[in-house]
């Protein structure tokens, strides 16, 4: 078995004779996840601001957004930047038995001005919230790699 970040050689003789290198990556096929330094970077990633004002019960804004969505392969890395001036805040997970939760601890202090990346890599619902201010509550909906086969007949032709 071949380590995450291998490299190998294959010699390929045929039509040509060809040198050819390749390099082990982790996969996000939602069978388990690699560790975090090496699991595959999102081709985008989504910023999510923990607004001044949240430690105000009554602001009803916390994190923006407060409900998120996104698809694995696509924009599973989330950056969480405290914005709020002078109070420390966390993304802590609300469920246990995920890489998640294992991360987004409760002592895990966002200083403001500051950020906390996590890289998801298993389809679902993480729910979490803030320790010192449970008021503040958040969802992200981490939907599972696109799968090639359901493209439309108008995608194939485009």
């Amino acid at each position: 078995m071949l380590a995450v970040g291998s490299i190998f050689v294959i010699m390929i003789a045929g039509v040509g004779i060809g040198y050819y290198q390749f390099v082990v990556l982790p996969g996000l096929d939602g069978e388990g996840c690699a560790p975090l330094s090496e699991r595959l970077p999102a081709e985008e990633v989504v910023q999510v601001g923990i607004v001044e004002g949240s430690v105000d019960p009554t602001n009803g804004d916390f994190y923006v957004p407060q409900e998120l969505t996104v698809v694995l392969g696509i924009n599973h890395t989330i950056v969480w930047t405290n914005e709020d001036p002078g109070i420390l805040h966390t993304v802590t997970a609300r469920d246990k038995g995920t890489d998640f939760s294992e991360e987004a601890l409760p002592d895990n202090y966002i200083d403001p001005g500051m950020g906390w990346a996590f890289t998801f890599c298993q389809p679902g619902d993480y729910y979490y919230k803030c320790t010192p201010h449970p008021h503040m509550r958040a969802v992200i909906h981490i939907l599972p790699i696109p799968d090639e086969s359901s493209a439309t007949e108008n995608e194939v032709l485009n």
